[in-house]
């Protein structure tokens, strides 16, 4: 299957979204006809393009783009926070991990789910970034392991490392709630940033 894309899909589906939320809060109050809120009717946006990544996709414009192209060479780094959590009681010695910079504690299940990384990686382009805390970038996947499915949390870093060669660390990534708030502000597309890092610039955050 391939999905064919036309235009600005994210900023049709925000807006799509924000308008089911406000009809919601305009006919919630009567009691007589009561419903649904959009939760339970409809994908939020960063769900319905975390389940479409695994489909190829052909995107169609009408804007016209003089820029001259360019090659950019994109390293990927991985932390060790991707596969471990913060040291607890009663954790066993055996698992303590550590590195130059600190010591923690190998969760399995962190280490599971971060085999998806390297996909997940290949596919920033492709997917929704947000701003997170300490100058990172979020974006969220919908993985599953041993039948249970998790919104995975994907945070990284970008830098210049060469004229035109980025180095994105991921630095986390971990599971959360499905009921939890997201975990990034805004939204920028990894295009976007890859321009950015290139010209030594940040973009602002919301």
């Amino acid at each position: 299957s391939m999905l064919v894309l036309h235009g600005d899909l994210d900023l049709a589906a925000q807006s799509f979204w924000h308008d089911a939320q406000n009809r919601y809060r305009q006919l919630a109050y009567d009691v007589e006809r009561p419903i649904l809120p959009p939760e339970k009717l409809l994908l939020k946006v960063d769900d319905f393009f975390a389940r479409t990544h695994q489909y190829a996709r052909l995107s169609l414009s009408s804007e016209k783009n003089n820029l001259p192209e360019m090659t950019v060479q994109v390293h990927v780094a991985f932390g060790m926070h991707c596969f471990t959590k913060q040291i607890q009681l009663g954790d066993c010695p055996g698992d303590l991990y550590s590195d130059a910079r600190e010591q923690r504690t190998f969760e399995r299940l962190r280490y599971t789910l971060s085999k998806e990384l390297p996909k997940i990686a290949r596919t920033l382009a492709e997917r929704h970034c947000a701003f997170a805390k300490n100058q990172n970038y979020v974006t969220v996947d919908c993985t599953a392991s041993n039948g249970i499915k998790y919104r995975y949390g994907v945070f990284f870093n970008m830098k210049r490392i060469e004229s035109k060669t980025i180095l994105v660390t991921i630095q986390s990534a971990y599971p959360f709630e499905t009921d939890k708030a997201e975990p990034g502000q805004g939204r920028i597309r990894f295009n976007v940033l890859i321009g950015h890092t290139l010209r030594g610039t940040r973009p602002k955050a919301p």
